[in-house]
Parts: structure tokens; C-alpha cells; sequence
């Protein structure tokens, strides 16, 4: 045997490039047309996790085959993220906060609790079940949309500082990217600075971040009343939005410390805001979304210590 078939016999006792040729079926030319391809992909597997673009093998034709340069994992999981985090400029997202890693899909723990009670009522639960709880809430919430295709209100989840609300969104809107689902997650004050500084004086670029925000498949509204009381935010942002939203049946959540009731008394007291349309801002809030209270100990640092 010369060295060439030595080289051939060892390519093909490669787990990894048999695995390559029974998937794609490929026939005795289509083999021997792609041992520098075998190669290639060989060579690239001791140091795969460093490369950005790896080799995968493409049928040309009945008698050859081609190579074809892909993201790796984790590059094709940026891009992905790049593409359906929209306007990320605004808000960034923890990355962290997914309800599954993939490296974890066998060691998932089955939740005790009962999910019939805490759908709608998240309250004095310890640290780690309340965390499960948004875990499991997040993703059967989302999986309505995104598996069944079908439209649900959005959530309007209100409670205490670091009680898990805004854990909950970035979840939320983590496991929406990763189905491929179109994402804006902002935070409303950032949201109304960016706006203001930026958009108000300038059409072009208001007419872009409106059409986003009116469009994207899922819309995340973090901390909804900490915001500078604005009537041009509120009414002329804010509303518009929420209307067309409303009438497409596109989803919106938000987070907030206060109560959909307490939120209105609160708008209602600022001498700023135009009480007839903060009644109208309240009830279109109201018909996007089901609210949960949330409530307990404080989980922030659970939430974010692999930060």
C-alpha cells in the first residue's frame, strides 16, 4: 500500500468524516473527488473551537463534491444574535440569562412547583423556585408564539427591586433571539433618553426607530414609569406604538414597580402629564397584557453571579 492510500485509508476511519459521508449518502466518486476537502476538515477539528469559519462538505454534482466555509458555533450564535437583537445600541441584553444552556440540556431539573398557581401570582417564593418559575414561564410563554403561532396578551410583570423582573424579560427576550424571533429589549428611561437626544429633531431616524419599534416581533419594555414623565414620550412615542401593536396583535411586556393601578395614580398625580391620556396610555397597557405580581427576597445576585 503506497502513501497515498495510507493517507486515504486513515481520512476514512475518521469518526468524524464517516459521519460526513453516511449523512450526506455520498457515492465512491463523490468520496474520492474530496480527500484534500477530508483533510481540511480533519486538520480544523484539533483547533475548531479558535476558528470563526470552519469547513462543512456540500454536494456539486453526481460526481463531486465542494467545501464551504460556515460560522462556528459560537460566531453563528453572535451573528444570530445581531441579527434579531434589534436596536442594540440602546439596551444590551445579559446574554447569561437563557432558561437553557445547551451544554445543560441533560441535566435540566424538573420543576416541583405548581404552575397553575404561579402563572399568575410569582410571590414569596425562594430564590432558586422563583427562578424556575420565570424560567418555565418565559419559555411556555414564548412557545405559544413561536411553536403554535399563536397570539397571546403580553406580560406586565410588577414588584420590588431585584425581586427577578427584569431577569425574567432578558430571558424572555434571550430564548425569542434563539428561535429567531425579532428582539427589542429597552429599558424605558434609556429608551426615552436615546429618543431625546437623538430622534426627536431628526425625522429620518425617528421614522427608523418607529418602525422598528412598531414591528418587531417581540417588543420588551423594562422598568415602564421610571421614565422622565414626558406627554411627547408617553403619548407621541409610547402610544402610537402600543396601538399598532395592539391592532397587528404583536406582543409587548414590560416590568415595573408599580401596579398597572399604582402606575396610573402615579402618572395621574405629575402636573406634566395630560390626565385624559394617561387614562387611554392605562387601558391601551391593560388590553396588550396580563399582569403578574412578583415578589420575595431579593435574587440579584443570583441572577448575575457569572457576571
Amino acid at each position: 500500500m503506497n502513501k497515498f492510500d495510507q493517507i486515504k485509508n486513515k481520512i476514512l476511519e475518521n469518526e468524524h468524516i464517516t459521519k460526513i459521508i453516511k449523512k450526506l449518502n455520498l457515492n465512491y466518486a463523490q468520496i474520492e473527488s474530496g480527500y484534500d476537502i477530508f483533510l481540511k476538515i480533519i486538520e480544523e477539528q484539533k483547533n475548531h473551537e479558535n476558528l470563526e469559519y470552519i469547513t462543512k462538505v456540500e454536494i456539486y454534482d453526481e460526481n463531486t463534491i465542494m467545501a464551504i466555509s460556515v460560522p462556528n458555533s459560537k460566531l453563528k450564535e453572535e451573528l444570530k444574535r445581531k441579527q434579531f437583537h434589534i436596536l442594540d445600541e440602546i439596551t444590551k441584553l445579559n446574554e447569561s440569562l437563557i432558561f437553557e444552556n445547551k451544554s445543560d440540556k441533560n441535566k435540566k431539573e424538573k420543576t416541583k412547583l405548581d404552575k397553575n398557581i404561579f402563572y399568575w401570582e410569582i410571590k414569596n417564593l425562594e430564590k432558586n423556585d422563583r427562578l424556575k418559575a420565570l424560567n418555565w414561564l418565559a419559555k411556555n410563554y414564548i412557545k405559544l408564539f413561536i411553536k403554535d403561532n399563536i397570539y397571546t396578551k403580553g406580560i406586565y410583570l410588577y414588584g420590588g427591586f431585584g425581586v427577578g423582573k427584569t431577569y425574567f424579560l432578558m430571558t424572555l427576550a434571550n430564548y425569542s433571539i434563539n428561535k429567531e424571533k425579532s428582539v427589542i429589549f429597552v429599558n424605558s428611561s434609556e429608551l426615552y433618553d436615546y429618543m431625546k437626544k437623538n430622534v426627536e429633531k431628526n425625522n429620518d431616524l425617528n421614522s427608523y426607530i418607529i418602525d422598528k419599534l412598531k414591528n418587531v416581533d417581540v417588543l420588551i419594555i423594562d422598568d415602564i414609569g421610571n421614565e422622565k414623565q414626558s406627554n411627547w414620550f408617553l403619548f407621541s412615542i409610547l402610544y402610537p406604538i402600543f396601538t399598532y401593536r395592539y391592532n397587528e396583535e404583536k406582543i409587548v411586556c414590560f416590568s415595573s414597580i408599580f401596579s398597572l393601578l399604582n402606575l396610573k395614580k402615579y402618572w395621574l398625580k405629575s402636573k406634566e402629564l395630560d390626565s385624559i391620556k394617561v387614562e387611554r396610555l392605562i387601558d391601551k397597557i391593560n388590553s396588550l397584557t396580563n399582569q403578574i405580581e412578583l415578589s420575595g427576597e431579593n435574587v440579584r445576585d443570583k441572577m448575575f453571579q457569572n457576571d
